[in-house]
């Protein structure tokens, strides 16, 4: 019975107190100082960068693969298909505002940052 002791001793002595020795606390806390100000200046960057007057997009181009022809539609019209087509109708209301959110993010990425311009 000593011995299985002794054992859950070493066990629980390697497992969590060598990692704390051996691990070099001064330069960790240096290294997340500086992680915490360069994610600091990436996002006043980002924020400058990314800012975009959706109101300029009233209207989409919409290929349809079933007939390869393309259609401009209003860009209203397309998030109502698209967040209809993600979520039911019974969803929350902010759940629904949120996807139409994320829809708008996202198609209005896709077309600032499309290779193919038309």
């Amino acid at each position: 019975m000593k011995k299985i002791l002794i054992y859950l001793i070493i066990f629980v002595f390697i497992c969590f107190f060598l990692p704390v020795i051996f691990t070099p606390k001064s330069k960790n806390v240096a290294k997340t100082l500086d992680n915490i100000d360069q994610n600091a200046n990436l996002e006043e960057t980002n924020s400058i960068e990314s800012t975009y007057d959706y109101k300029n997009y009233k209207e989409i181009n919409l290929y349809h693969t079933s007939t390869k022809k393309t259609e401009k539609i209003p860009l209203d019209e397309y998030l109502y298909g698209v967040v209809s087509a993600e979520m039911p109708a019974s969803f929350e209301e902010e759940a629904l505002k949120a996807q139409a959110v994320v829809a708008r993010t996202y198609t209005l990425y896709k077309i600032q940052n499309s290779k193919r311009k038309t």
